[in-house]
């Protein structure tokens, strides 16, 4: 069911991650809803002060000592994930430009801490790079999703993007049209997103049964 592409077409969609020069520049992302690990370890370490504190008798010098690390964790958590993703995007795009997908799948799995203390949207994203430039198109729509779920209003466009090429990969016109329409209006137009809207409408008119984006917005959300 998928449109036929050539090989320069092919490592543009699934080796270049969508980057923010394509996007409009009245319409930035919207922040992630953060991690749940990071966001109990504030009042992990005041539960876990007070325990040292009162329930076990530390003096204070003990109690700074005990729960002092979590505050220093919790405060200097977002820059460490900040220098984190960015070294990680930067292994990405060596390991994409030499088609070495072992190798990014290994060093995504290297990630640990870095999955569970990063916003889950983050996370998501770019496991849908992985799994997209694998072609593992399910496993990629799957996170892209995720990773759309994971803000409060618009995600950023190149989740979207990331969304409707793995819908328009698998056959799933309705939420492929859905994105790229979404995309249009968002002012990120160019020719990728605008031949494979018109070919997903083309196939969506051969065959109007087609209902596996059912669960989308409909086009005029926001």
């Amino acid at each position: 069911m998928r449109a036929t592409l050539d090989e320069s077409t092919a490592v543009k969609l699934h080796q270049r991650p969508f980057t923010a020069a394509m996007a409009p520049p009245h319409r930035p992302p919207k922040r992630p809803d953060p991690a749940l690990l990071h966001g109990l370890l504030l009042p992990g370490a005041l539960l876990w002060a007070l325990l040292l504190r009162f329930g076990l008798g530390f003096n204070l010098t003990g109690v700074a000592l005990l729960a002092g690390p979590l505050l220093v964790v919790y405060v200097l958590a977002p820059t460490w994930v900040k220098r984190s993703l960015a070294r990680y995007d930067q292994d990405e795009t060596k390991f994409l430009a030499g088609r070495d997908f072992e190798g990014l799948r290994t060093r995504f799995q290297r990630t640990w801490l870095l999955r569970r203390l990063a916003p889950p949207a983050l996370i998501s994203e770019r496991r849908g790079r992985l799994a997209a430039a694998q072609e593992l198109h399910e496993d990629a729509r799957a996170a892209y999703r995720a990773a759309e779920g994971g803000y409060e209003g618009q995600p950023p466009l190149s989740v979207i993007l990331g969304a409707a090429h793995a819908s328009y990969e698998i056959g799933d016109w309705p939420a492929a049209i859905h994105r790229y329409r979404r995309l249009i209006k968002a002012g990120a137009t160019f020719p990728t997103v605008t031949e494979r809207l018109a070919h997903a409408e083309e196939r969506l008119t051969k065959d109007p049964g087609a209902n596996i984006g059912s669960d989308d917005e409909p086009d005029g959300a926001a």
